[in-house]
């Protein structure tokens, strides 16, 4: 997120796309307030329908995820106002496939984790 806003404290000038880069793999590796970050870019920044009800599916999964800002509720009902019902649905389907492609890469990454220890362990 220092990409986005650009921080000196870290010596990272603002790029970002680059920062979106960053944001985007933390979301699809679970991290709500990325999640969150993501689906406002895309909600609110980009014009195209399509975006939007990405935008959509990210902020319900933050918000499921445990995402708790006062204005994420605010957001979700205003870009639910410029939806019609179809990319409603939509938006909430595709949260819900986000939601388990996200644990079972976690759930995957655990396993070969603990497959690691354990062979760790053996050899020693």
């Amino acid at each position: 997120m220092a990409y986005c806003e650009g921080s000196s404290a870290y010596g990272l000038i603002k790029d970002k796309e680059k920062g979106l880069e960053w944001i985007r793999k933390a979301a699809y590796q679970g991290h709500p307030d990325a999640q969150a970050w993501l689906g406002v870019d895309l909600a609110k920044f980009k014009s195209n329908v399509n975006d939007k009800v990405k935008g959509y599916a990210w902020l319900l999964l933050a918000k499921a995820n445990g995402y708790q800002v006062s204005e994420l509720d605010e957001l979700i009902k205003r870009i639910e106002e410029h939806l019609n019902e179809e990319q409603e649905l939509s938006g909430q389907n595709r949260a819900r496939k986000l939601q388990l492609e996200i644990r079972a890469k976690q759930k995957a990454k655990k396993e070969a984790e603990e497959k690691t220890n354990k062979d760790e362990k053996d050899d020693e």
